[in-house]
C-alpha cells in the first residue's frame, strides 16, 4: 500500500499535487486545460504539459534549451536553434539491409546504374536533395539505405574482382603462348 507523504492544495482545498512514499507524484489539473505549467519571473510559459499529453518545453535566450546531466556529465543538450547533442543515440531496427545479399537480390548492372546516376543526379533507392530539403530525413531509414549502397558496392566491387582475375588468366594465357 502507498503512503501519502505530502500534499499541495490550492484554491478552493483543490488537491492539486499529491507525493507518494513510492516516489510517485499525482497532479490533479481538473477546471484547467495544463496539467503543468511553469513559468518564468516575466510570465513566459517554459514548460507545458496539457490535458492531452503533449509536453512543450519553450526556451528563449542563447545558449542550450534543454540539457540532460548525470552526476555533472552532460549526457543530451538541446540547442535553441534545433541542433540535438548525445553521447550516443541508439535505433531499435526491424530489417537491416542484409537482404543485398541473398541471390534473388535484383543488383543493377554497372552500365544500369551509371545510367540511372546520369538521368537522376543520384542514386537509386536514395531519397534526392529536394525530397531530403522539403521531408527531412529519418535516422534509422536512412542509415538502412546507405548500408544498402555499401552492400551494392562490396557485391560490385567482388564482381569487378572476378572480372580482373578472368583478364589475368587470358593475359597469361597469352603470354605463356610466346
Amino acid at each position: 500500500p502507498l503512503t501519502r507523504i505530502g500534499t499541495y492544495e490550492f484554491q478552493n482545498e483543490i488537491e492539486r499535487f499529491t507525493f507518494y512514499s513510492d516516489g510517485a507524484m499525482h497532479i490533479n489539473h481538473e477546471g484547467s486545460n495544463d496539467i503543468i505549467d511553469i513559468k518564468d519571473n516575466n510570465n513566459f510559459q517554459i514548460l507545458e504539459l496539457n490535458s492531452e499529453g503533449s509536453l512543450n518545453l519553450k526556451y528563449k535566450g542563447q545558449g542550450a534549451a534543454f540539457i540532460v546531466e548525470n552526476q555533472n556529465e552532460k549526457i543530451l543538450q538541446l540547442n535553441q536553434d534545433g541542433v540535438l547533442r548525445a553521447r550516443k543515440i541508439r535505433i531499435d531496427l526491424q530489417t537491416w539491409a542484409d537482404y543485398v545479399f541473398d541471390e534473388e537480390y535484383p543488383l543493377m548492372s554497372i552500365e544500369e546504374l551509371s545510367d540511372y546516376i546520369r538521368l537522376n543526379k543520384h542514386l537509386p533507392g536514395v531519397p534526392d536533395q529536394e525530397t531530403l530539403q522539403e521531408e527531412g530525413l529519418e535516422v534509422a531509414e536512412m542509415n538502412q539505405i546507405l548500408m544498402e549502397k555499401v552492400e551494392e558496392l562490396s557485391l560490385y566491387i567482388i564482381q569487378l574482382k572476378e572480372q580482373l582475375n578472368n583478364v589475368q588468366e587470358e593475359l597469361n594465357k597469352i603470354q605463356n603462348k610466346q
